[in-house]
């Protein structure tokens, strides 16, 4: 019995998408479930909590909504850059990538304000039980802090390492054949951003449910 060998247009040689392209989704997958865990622990914590400090009294909404509007300008500025690279425009998508580093520094400035804000009332991770609502809690067991340091805290450092991919392709050579690693990188700055959006509700708008 003879086999045919397929022609090598016809053979089945992994997924239907680059393979750059394909390690990124996996690894936003895993990232998926990392703030996953994280963001379904808070909210076991909040709903199975006795009492839960109001939003209002211990964070900004202003200062949250700020930050929610500077990084969907940055998204936006992605979005610009990488639409001139796809046009070999590799000035203009290196303008936007200068503006998407410059948004991206403005809310980590924003946020280390925020928790300077924080510290200065002795609001730490594991802090005291000094936050209202958390009296009966013995010291040490300020959760509702330790969960918002906890998370905001892993999605600036996704915010840092999102910026110094940009700052290495803003002072680099850009040329057309690097349009990919601008896509790629835009994928990931999404995802950030995305995360953010569930933080904002969950940590600055969510009332507390009615006693």
């Amino acid at each position: 019995m003879t086999t045919v060998p397929l022609p090598l247009d016809q053979v089945e040689t992994g997924p239907p998408i680059p393979t750059s392209k394909f390690a990124v989704w996996l690894f936003l997958a895993t990232e998926v479930m990392f703030f996953g865990a994280f963001i379904g622990a808070y909210i076991v914590l909040r709903a199975g909590s006795p009492a839960w400090p109001d939003p209002a009294e211990v964070l900004s909404p202003l200062i949250g909504t700020i930050n929610t509007v500077v990084l969907l300008g940055s998204s936006v500025t992605v979005v610009l850059a990488h639409a001139a690279a796809s046009r070999k425009d590799m000035a203009k998508a290196k303008t936007y990538i200068l503006f998407t580093i410059i948004l991206g520094l403005a809310f980590l400035a924003v946020k280390a304000f925020e928790y300077n804000g924080k510290f200065s009332h002795g609001i730490w991770p594991s802090g005291p039980a000094t936050l209202p609502g958390h009296e009966h809690y013995l010291p040490g067991m300020n959760i509702f802090a330790s969960c918002y340091f906890t998370l905001t805290g892993f999605h600036a450092l996704h915010m840092v390492g999102g910026i110094i991919v940009w700052f290495y392709l803003l002072f680099r050579p850009l040329r057309p054949e690097h349009e990919r690693t601008v896509e790629l990188t835009g994928l990931y700055w999404h995802f950030v951003d995305l995360v953010w959006i569930f933080l904002f509700p969950l940590f600055y708008l969510l009332p507390n449910p009615p006693a």
